[in-house]
């Protein structure tokens, strides 16, 4: 199997819906992370991004990113998801993991 370059790791929603304890949550995503850092792959965290995104969408229901066609709100976020997904860590002012 090929080593990955890069690794996206969304983590937490599920968890939270489903009553999990967030310690668990926070271990394994602690788990991932070693075995990420080991493995020489840069590990990027966009998930409070979509989480955000989603929140406001269909739980809160903000308006107008409650009323936008799909295609709107993936124009609108994209950018800003791409720009986490491939800057460079220093660039955002993240450690490199």
């Amino acid at each position: 199997m090929a080593a990955a370059d890069a690794v996206l790791v969304e983590f937490g929603a599920n968890d939270a819906l489903r009553g999990i304890d967030p310690r668990l949550t926070y271990a394994n995503l602690d788990k991932i992370l070693a075995r990420l850092k080991a493995s020489g792959a840069r590990a990027m965290l966009a998930a409070s991004n979509l989480v955000g995104t989603a929140l406001l969408r269909y739980i809160i229901e903000v308006p107008p990113l409650a009323t936008l066609s799909a295609d709107e709100v993936v124009h609108l976020i994209a950018p800003t998801l791409t720009r986490y997904l491939t800057a460079d860590a220093a660039e955002l002012g993240l450690p490199d993991l």
